[in-house]
């Protein structure tokens, strides 16, 4: 569990460096991959995830990649690849914790899974919040020029 939990750090630690990002997701992925499959002989919802997590782990390496050459995937003509991400990232940790609420009814065990559902709807209005205000900070009004 200790994979994913730094896998998580990764993830949601953002340092950039001359927009840089010093810690790149995919590593924060590939972190995630080895706690699941640590876990999937725990259950079900760990085993499922794996793929999630590659998949993640590529699709970030090649925005890293892209990053790194100055091309921003937004302007490629990708649809919102960052919406994209971020849902996919959001339905991973909902997964997850749903795979330690079985854990924890399966050991008999109190895991806190109740406050890490909540910890999860905590980030999900965050940032759903955070793209709700980036929406309304970049709208550029339109100017009518009458000749």
């Amino acid at each position: 569990m200790d994979s994913i939990f730094y896998g998580l750090f990764l993830l949601l630690l953002d340092i950039n460096v001359n927009g840089t990002d010093l810690l790149p997701a995919f590593l924060g992925y590939y972190l995630m991959y080895r706690g699941l499959k640590q876990l999937e002989s725990e259950g079900p919802r760990f085993a499922e995830m794996k793929p999630w997590a590659i998949a993640m782990a590529v699709v970030n390496a090649i925005l890293f990649i892209l990053d790194l050459t100055g091309l921003n995937p937004e302007t490629l003509g990708v649809i919102p690849v960052s919406a994209g991400t971020t849902v996919a990232f959001l339905f991973i940790l909902y997964r997850i914790v749903q795979g330690i609420q079985e854990l924890e009814g399966k050991m008999d065990a109190n895991l806190e899974s109740a406050l890490l559902m909540r910890r999860w709807k905590h980030v999900c209005i965050v940032q759903i919040a955070s793209y709700l205000l980036s929406g309304l900070l970049s709208f550029k009004p339109i100017r009518l020029a009458i000749a």
